[in-house]
């Protein structure tokens, strides 16, 4: 099997991988990008990888196109398949991959000949000191089920914080804290609490969550730019809501000549439908 990006790259899958039907309980930090992939598709019915898994896509791509020539080093500690590796890679020498699931990192190796690839546990302190000693200009946190609730007591707080010391010049983070927005005004009534203003809409919780994390990874780190998303995850296993948010290191906007900020402090915040994906498609997927 292999995907075809939209830029032209691939990723190629060996078939003794696809054993379909893969099962877990709930998605979490242990579940590999691999198990979620063969339960959420099935042989000739890649609805999610179409729908739901390139929505994802598009919503990092669209912000790494902001960015793009802007870095060199690229580093994802949950890397998965290598997707979005493939999507952000800007010098096939510097992109550092990892992952602890054995099926993923015989995927990275295969994908990526030129690039460093580890098996480290990124959950573990000592090992995650290794894997971020490399201090990449770019960092992408892809959790499977992170929520500033959760870094709020202390769960994600460690790799996240580690991870932007270690970040030069962009981490992206996938916060899937706007999924209990869903609920309304008590659920903005919690974050209210816990971020330390009132919010009432989206746009301000991305504000003002931006603002939030400074207290923990420093002043020079601002949340500049946002795309998040609202759809089915497939094979009725209900609905997803995520954002994914790009913060910029030493950001100074009377100097950035590319970057247009919003008014008060707001970061650019995108939706991306299924009416966008349809127009940029992000990948196929083909059974050799």
């Amino acid at each position: 099997m292999r995907f075809d990006l939209c830029n032209g790259k691939s990723i190629v899958v060996p078939p003794h991988l696809l054993q379909f039907g893969s099962q877990f309980e709930h998605l979490s930090d242990s579940t590999s990008w691999l198990a979620e992939f063969l339960k959420k598709n099935q042989p000739g019915d890649f609805g999610f990888a179409s729908g739901s898994m390139s929505i994802r896509k598009l919503c990092s791509y669209v912000l790494q196109q902001k960015v793009d020539g802007q870095y060199k080093s690229y580093m994802e500690p949950l890397g998965g398949a290598g997707i979005d590796a493939k999507l952000f890679e800007q010098d096939p020498t510097q992109v550092y991959l990892n992952d602890i699931d054995m099926g993923c990192l015989e995927l990275l190796l295969a994908n990526f000949p030129q690039a460093f690839i580890s098996r480290l546990n990124f959950f573990d302190k000592k090992e995650r000191a290794k894997l971020l000693s490399v201090k990449p200009d770019f960092i992408f946190l892809d959790y499977n089920e992170y929520t500033p609730t959760k870094f709020w007591k202390g769960e994600y707080r460690d790799t996240t914080v580690e991870s932007f010391n270690s970040a030069q010049k962009f981490l992206l983070l996938n916060d899937c804290g706007v999924h209990f927005l869903q609920y309304g005004k008590k659920s903005y009534e919690v974050y209210s609490k816990m971020l330390g203003q009132t919010i009432s809409t989206l746009p301000e919780y991305f504000k003002a969550v931006g603002e939030w994390y400074q207290q923990f990874i420093g002043a020079e780190w601002h949340l500049t730019d946002v795309t998040h998303h609202r759809t089915t995850s497939g094979h009725k296993l209900g609905t997803e809501l995520s954002s994914y948010q790009l913060f910029r290191k030493s950001w100074a906007p009377a100097t950035d000549g590319i970057f247009q900020a919003g008014s008060n402090g707001m970061p650019t915040i995108r939706m991306i439908g299924k009416d966008e994906l349809a127009a940029h498609p992000m990948l196929t997927v083909k059974m050799d």
